[in-house]
């Protein structure tokens, strides 16, 4: 959970994409080892939507054994790496926490409003029927990564006193 929190602080400080993938790889990795020792099933890796498309595990892991390794036969390698990858790793880390029954943070509800605020066809309709709209809307989206997440954070410390 500190791996996912600290990659979402990063990320809303536009910190490294690199680090930040990094860190949710191998919070990736711990959450499904601990939701499969839990449950006896696989939860990200070698599950049956991974196994439906050949390589796909291989796709996947391919970025982060890079940056975490640098093989001597991998020096050489060039990869064209996609920081937009850790949006969904946020969302598999995110999803996979709550599945081994970690409790959810402010930091996580600031990265699910950030999301439904400026990528609002990720979510259901009943959940952008919650998103503001109108000139409040247009506010919030002008508002840096940084500058949100002090927001978000502001109003979740003044809502639980």
């Amino acid at each position: 959970m500190r791996q996912v929190d600290t990659a979402i602080a990063l990320w809303f400080s536009e910190g490294d994409p690199v680090s930040i993938h990094t860190l949710l790889c191998a919070a990736v990795e711990i959450i499904h080892a601990l939701h499969g020792r839990a449950t006896g099933k696989r939860l990200f890796f070698e599950n049956d939507a991974m196994a439906s498309v050949p390589g796909l595990v291989q796709i996947v892991k391919d970025w982060p054994n890079f940056f975490k390794h640098g093989r001597p036969h991998e020096l050489d390698r060039v990869l064209s790496f996609n920081p937009d990858a850790n949006l969904i790793l946020f969302s598999a880390c995110i999803a996979g926490l709550a599945r081994i029954g970690a409790p959810q943070n402010d930091l996580h509800d600031a990265l699910a409003s950030w999301f439904l605020i400026h990528e609002p066809e990720s979510f259901p309709a009943d959940v952008r029927k919650q998103r503001p709209s109108g000139e409040t809307l247009r506010q919030i989206r002008r508002l840096s990564k940084k500058k949100f997440l002090e927001y978000h954070l502001r109003i979740a410390r003044k809502q639980r006193h």
